[in-house]
């Protein structure tokens, strides 16, 4: 981001330290966002002269900018695109919006076309909560025994669904005295159906590296409806790819070079 660059801040005729304005800079890119708009920031900086090596002395050149101020851009949808939306919705098609665009901007485009709704979408840290909460401790052989079966804290998994196990040895009391098991099992199950009354994620692109198989299980397997924000051409692609490891029919539709990668590994693509 150009204001990461940027040690001052041209205001009105004065220079002043970025800092000073900070919190402006940003509450305006977040209205900007929240209306959908693309944005775009200037910084300046004056040199005596251009390098020799200009690309190895790039990283020099663009340190202590002058912020000067942003531009935004609107780009509504094409027309037709959120009844297309809901056409594929209805017909249980997954769809996702993977994009460049700082999240605030991709939510509301999103709204705009119906990816999402009025809900509030899970993020990472939901994703990462749930998991945290539907771990259950291995207590002894068998447990290890059933994880490596399949079976894992309280899940059994079956034609690549998950659905909530009540075991014979989960039962809520066992020998006149209260079984923790059957307790593990009855906040997993309660967890598992708070976490599932939400069907949509969002998720930006500088999280995807280090997701995990179970969070990108999780992500994938427990929405319907997904937002990727601020991707790279190598995240768009892995996107593809982790879908692709889950059984699912991937069509992609794009219109930049960005796109190029997914756009090839997708089964159906549409420039």
């Amino acid at each position: 981001m150009v204001i990461k660059l940027c040690s001052n801040a041209l205001v009105g005729t004065k220079i002043a330290k970025v800092i000073d304005v900070k919190l402006k800079i940003e509450s305006t890119i977040e209205k900007f966002g929240n209306d959908g708009e693309r944005i775009i920031a200037f910084a300046f900086k004056v040199i005596d002269q251009i390098p020799d090596n200009l690309e190895a002395s790039i990283t020099q050149i663009e340190s202590d900018l002058c912020f000067v101020g942003l531009a935004s851009i609107l780009d509504p949808p094409k027309e037709g695109v959120a009844e297309s939306v809901n056409i594929c919705q209805r017909a249980g098609v997954k769809v996702a919006m993977v994009t460049g665009d700082l999240l605030n901007t991709a939510v509301a485009i999103a709204r705009m076309v119906n990816i999402l709704g009025d809900e509030i979408p899970h993020n990472l840290d939901n994703v990462r909560e749930y998991i945290r909460n539907s771990s259950r401790p291995m207590s002894n052989e068998n447990d290890l025994a059933e994880q490596e079966n399949g079976i894992d804290n309280g899940i059994e998994i079956q034609n690549n669904e998950t659905e909530p196990l009540l075991r014979p040895n989960d039962s809520p009391v066992q020998n006149g005295t209260p079984n923790n098991n059957s307790e593990n099992v009855r906040i997993n199950m309660t967890n598992r159906r708070i976490f599932n009354e939400v069907n949509s994620i969002i998720i930006r692109g500088q999280d995807i590296d280090d997701l995990s198989e179970r969070e990108w299980e999780t992500i994938l397997k427990s929405h319907i409806k997904f937002v990727f924000a601020r991707t790279t051409p190598e995240q768009k692609l892995r996107i593809v790819t982790e879908f692709q490891k889950r059984g699912e029919i991937v069509a992609v539709t794009g219109d930049g070079v960005n796109d190029a990668p997914a756009l090839k590994k997708g089964k159906i693509n549409r420039i």
